[in-house]
């Protein structure tokens, strides 16, 4: 299936507001956006172009908390993206990550 960074991007932004309306500035809904971005980008394009997409984003991020904050959410959405066999499971690792404590929020 083709699938263009702008998919990927709105896959992101849709699953992340429905699934933690409102959280989308340095919360929950922040962290799985980059996650599921990152992951989906993974699955499509491999390792290496999803990271430099996401190293690229982040050169705008307004103060240094942000950037490590979504540099480290995007590393663990490739990774989730290189375990997962669907969008469907990177969709649930992700979750899972979230309330597990282990993809990073800035409270």
């Amino acid at each position: 299936s083709s699938c263009s960074s702008g998919d990927a991007v709105r896959y992101a932004n849709e699953l992340s507001e429905k699934q933690y309306p409102g959280e989308n500035l340095n919360q929950r809904g922040d962290a799985l956006r980059h996650l599921l971005w990152q992951g989906a980008l993974q699955q499509q394009y491999g390792d290496i172009p999803a990271a430099a997409v996401g190293w690229a984003h982040e050169l705008g991020d307004a103060s240094p908390a942000e950037k490590e904050m979504d540099t480290f959410n995007n590393e663990l959405g490739r990774q989730l993206g290189s375990e997962a066999a669907t969008k469907e499971e990177l969709l649930q690792h992700a979750i899972d990550a979230i309330n597990q404590g282990k993809a990073k929020t800035i409270e």
